[in-house]
């Protein structure tokens, strides 16, 4: 069986007037993405693939610099599209949001996929990628939160 580690990229600068997909990392993000590079150092990865998304490849080469192994992009890992000016700023409204995104897996209820196709890609695309992957090493996946859900 394959063995993979997911990662949320780290804290990114939101940028409202920019697609998220383009935000950077903030100084603590890179910070703690430092951190973890030293934890995941003890699970023997050998391979870092990230969502193409800024954030999400800035916490990648962080982890690959730092643990001396590739770095793949992989748009099959990405987030679910966003355009400019959907972000929600008001932590309640985007917790109401999230909930109905998982309460209608089914539905579209804000982005352009819904949580059930966004599931399916992930998975695939895992499957796909990693289908005979020795089981002593794990890949690890830089991807985003909602997705990774």
């Amino acid at each position: 069986m394959t063995r993979v580690i997911l990662v949320r990229h780290a804290e990114p600068q939101i940028d409202i007037d920019v697609p998220s997909a383009e935000w950077r990392l903030t100084p603590r993000g890179m910070s703690s993405t430092e951190q973890l590079a030293a934890v995941l150092a003890n699970l023997g990865p050998t391979l870092i693939v990230a969502s193409p998304e800024r954030k999400a490849v800035e916490t990648g080469r962080i982890l690959a610099d730092a643990l001396g192994i590739p770095l793949e992009e992989d748009a099959c890992f990405s987030e679910q599209e966003a355009e400019p000016g959907q972000f929600l700023a008001d932590n309640s409204e985007f917790r109401a949001f999230v909930r109905s995104h998982f309460d209608h897996p089914d539905e579209i209820v804000m982005r352009q996929e819904s949580s059930h196709s966004a599931r399916e890609r992930f998975a695939a695309a895992i499957r796909l990628r990693f289908p005979e992957h020795p089981a002593d090493e794990a890949p690890v996946i830089v991807s985003h939160g909602r997705i990774m859900a």
